[in-house]
């Protein structure tokens, strides 16, 4: 994880599909040996749905472009919940499988949003 988890005065962060907000504010849940201290420091995307909250499913090789479309709009949700959320607040974009260097959206994530973009025309 990143030093974003709240130890010696820094913000807790955490990460969903590249998105990442300041959870600080909820300490209680992210905090050090709290329930959701996995989350912080990190982009855990496809554990927010599938409640694999260990360093193995971490590590694993997994494509949320493997997911079902109800999965991945599970995802979405939680990306939902966090920008919605009244105290916590959206810092940036992690560089990496969502976002380039530059905050734009990479092939990946536009690969995702065209899947559930073509599933909502089947709708």
């Amino acid at each position: 994880p990143s030093e974003f988890i709240g130890e010696n005065d820094k913000p807790i962060y955490l990460s969903c599909l590249g998105e990442v907000y300041d959870v600080t504010s909820g300490k209680d849940f992210y905090g050090k040996e709290q329930g959701y201290s996995f989350f912080a420091g990190r982009d855990a995307t496809i554990s927010f749905f599938s409640g694999d909250f260990t360093k193995e499913a971490l590590e694993k090789e997994e494509s949320v472009l493997d997911y079902t479309v109800k999965e991945v709009k599970s995802m979405m949700e939680w990306r939902k919940f966090y920008e919605e959320h009244e105290t916590y607040k959206f810092v940036g974009h992690l560089d990496g499988d969502y976002y380039d260097s530059e905050g734009q959206p990479t092939q990946y994530l536009k690969d995702i949003q065209m899947k559930l973009a073509e599933d909502d025309k089947e709708l």
